[in-house]
């Protein structure tokens, strides 16, 4: 029937950017209402050089209950490389790098901060500094 607006909606897809962020959000955190962890991150650059740079990461941990055992991740979106990492293990697959304690500074007390650093290659053009990071699953302010 030409005039049933149910079955001739010329703008149904107007509604599929929206329905897929309500999936996307859906999807996080198990399905929960999605609210940013119990966690601080400060990235420092102390040098850049051109062709490398060196970075210090702390964590913070704003909860009321301690952190055993932490995964940090964040994306450098102009093809940084890590070189080397101390006071954490890093592994980077494509843009994507993954610090993980290690065993005398795994555990984050509340209140308490865990620090570690690393060398890296420049990437193409600018050295922007990550802006959002994941520690255990849950988005860091």
């Amino acid at each position: 029937d030409i005039e049933s607006w149910a079955t001739n909606e010329l703008t149904i897809n107007w509604n599929a950017p929206l329905a897929w962020v309500a999936a996307f959000l859906a999807d996080q955190n198990d399905g929960s209402v999605f609210r940013p962890g119990s966690c601080e991150v400060t990235y420092v650059k102390h040098g850049d050089w051109g062709s490398g740079f060196t970075s210090q990461v702390t964590i913070k941990n704003t909860g009321t209950k301690p952190i055993d055992g932490w995964k940090l991740q964040w994306s450098f979106h102009s093809g940084q490389q890590i070189e080397l990492s101390w006071l954490a293990d890093l592994t980077q697959q494509g843009a994507t790098v993954t610090a993980v304690g290690k065993s005398y500074n795994d555990r984050i007390e509340p209140g308490g901060t865990v620090t570690f650093g690393f060398n890296g290659t420049g990437g193409v053009g600018a050295n922007p500094a990550p802006e959002l990071f994941v520690l255990n699953g849950q988005v860091c302010s």
